[in-house]
């Protein structure tokens, strides 16, 4: 499954550079091992700057106790 999604930009590009490699979600989409995040990042005003990324999902982090009810991180590769 692709999964669309907007970033806010300082954080997409420390996941370009391979700084960032964890994203933390709602999981409200059923995310799960092999699905792709289609990264769009956004401006603070929500527009688009025009760049994507792709990343797999290599393991989703859920029931965890230092995650709020509902959300998950996702190791991205």
């Amino acid at each position: 499954m692709r999964h669309e999604l907007k970033i806010e930009r300082d954080h997409f590009d420390k996941i370009m550079s391979g700084e960032k490699t964890c994203e933390i979600r709602l999981n409200d989409r059923d995310y799960k091992v092999g699905d792709i995040l289609h990264l769009r990042a956004i401006r603070k005003d929500g527009s688009y700057w025009g760049i994507v990324c792709d990343r797999g999902i290599s393991h989703v982090l859920k029931d965890f106790e230092g995650l709020a009810e509902g959300y998950v991180a996702l190791s991205l590769r």
